[in-house]
């Protein structure tokens, strides 16, 4: 598996947009989209108040989650194979 370094500048080159977050106490959060976009995607404090206050959604939460460092290359890397076809095209297959 590449290093996050590597993750995050394929991302780049296919010009991607990734969002990461983190507190220490909760791990990491990250969705492929742009901190821009926040107001479509919402964030992931809204996806913890929707266990709270359960409301219809209509598209899929955008975010992902990894509780340490060490997988998060990876779960970026999965998650977008899954979602962008030229990121798959190019980095898809194993090294």
């Amino acid at each position: 598996m590449p290093h996050l370094e590597e993750v995050l500048q394929r991302l780049y080159d296919c010009e991607l947009n990734v969002t990461i977050t983190m507190l220490w106490d909760g791990g990491f959060d990250f969705a492929l989209i742009s901190y821009m976009e926040w107001n479509e995607a919402s964030t992931p404090l809204d996806d913890l108040e929707s266990f709270v206050d359960p409301k219809p959604r209509i598209t899929s939460s955008p975010w992902h989650h990894c509780q340490v460092a060490t997988d998060l290359a990876e779960a970026i890397h999965k998650a977008a194979v899954e979602k962008y076809p030229v990121y798959a095209q190019t980095w898809g297959r194993p090294n």
